[in-house]
């Protein structure tokens, strides 16, 4: 009973209490400006990636969308063909883009050998993928809060186009959520993450990453603001900047990729605890309250179940009873009439699954091991 009141405890933090906190934090926190550049010499010296793996046919669409964007600096548009065995490169390299080759290395690993060998440092590294439109004015609005010194890295907002499926609905919930969160915790604090369909830093942040290189194992989403962190710098959230990208719509696929965020979630776990020391507390404290705890809590879930039954039989019954209940409520999400009502809860179990798996392929040696953009969407 004791270990289920605890996890009972540590959950209603993560999600009850802490975002509670959160915005109270940011709502006694003074609003901050952001000026734009007053001259075309003052914007900074900007190299977009964009990362992809057999995107030929939606390469060139970004390339062009990339080059046709209302910034008055310089701007270098790569594209980082990852072991592509379809035009990419070439259509890449026809719509505008300076393009880099490699054999399949994996996303960070592609991406970091593209910074490794950019022709000239840039003042700004931004990262976008290859299915993303971005309005006009993205980038400025993307980079205006790093004219602030205490920030580092800045994450824009990606607006979904949501197929009609009860996974589709539950996944918009869940962003309208997600969004509110992540504007507080970028106005007192700091984001533990950002959106690889449109973010930016400063070139210093990933110069001398911890451990020499950027580990190829983990997502650069949560690499960039743990790099800002460890030098002392902010991430925070430019909601005006937009990325427009589609949805999942299949269980299936949402299942799979969660799995492969869940390994690198828990690899990234290892990766923080090794430099536990030199990150500043106040992050410290979000990404365990924010992180850890959300991408442990299927499993403190199941481990209360567990604690329950085994210590009180007679509770066995009211667990199997809302396990099959979650089990049904998620098979009736199917029907599109009960989309908005039942979506959420699969989405939920979705993920809740998807992090169970992960935690057990992490637990039994499996490490996040390439990808595959066109297995996810």
């Amino acid at each position: 009973m004791i270990v289920a009141a605890v996890i009972g405890a540590l959950l209603l933090w993560t999600f009850v209490f802490y975002p509670l906190i959160s915005r109270l934090l940011a709502a006694r926190k003074p609003s901050q400006s952001h000026p734009a550049p007053t001259s075309d010499e003052s914007w900074p010296h900007v190299l977009m990636l964009i990362a992809a793996r057999d995107e030929a046919p939606h390469i060139a669409a970004r390339v062009r969308n990339a080059l046709a964007l209302d910034y008055p600096g310089s701007l270098e548009v790569v594209v980082v063909s990852d072991g592509s065995t379809d035009a990419t490169a070439a259509e890449a390299r026809a719509a505008g883009a300076t393009v880099v080759e490699l054999p399949h290395v994996g996303k960070t690993a592609a991406l970091e050998t593209a910074l490794r060998n950019a022709s000239a440092a840039p003042d700004v590294v931004a990262f976008s993928d290859a299915t993303a439109v971005w309005p006009s004015d993205a980038l400025r609005v993307l980079l205006a809060p790093l004219r602030r010194p205490d920030v580092g890295a800045v994450s824009g907002l990606v607006r979904y186009d949501y197929a009609s499926s009860g996974l589709a609905a539950g996944f918009a919930s869940y962003q309208r959520l997600i969004v509110a969160h992540r504007g507080h915790d970028g106005t007192w604090g700091s984001l533990t993450s950002v959106s690889g369909s449109i973010s930016a830093t400063r070139w210093t942040v990933l110069a001398q990453p911890a451990g020499g290189t950027l580990p190829p194992a983990l997502s650069t989403d949560l690499l960039i603001p743990f790099e800002a962190a460890r030098r002392g710098l902010r991430t925070v959230f430019a909601p005006g900047a937009v990325s427009h990208e589609r949805a999942r719509a299949s269980a299936a696929r949402e299942l799979q990729s969660r799995v492969r965020l869940a390994l690198s979630a828990y690899a990234f776990m290892a990766h923080a605890a090794r430099h536990w020391a030199s990150l500043p507390a106040t992050y410290r404290w979000q990404l365990v309250s924010h992180k850890v705890l959300r991408w442990l809590s299927p499993s403190l879930i199941v481990v209360a179940a567990l604690a329950l039954v085994l210590d009180t039989p007679e509770a066995r019954v009211p667990v199997l009873l809302a396990l099959g209940s979650l089990a049904v409520v998620c098979a009736l999400a199917y029907v599109r009439a009960l989309n908005r009502v039942l979506g959420p809860v699969l989405f939920a179990a979705t993920v809740a699954l998807g992090y169970l798996i992960g935690l057990w392929r992490f637990a039994r040696g499996q490490r996040p091991a390439g990808w595959d953009p066109a297995e996810q969407r």
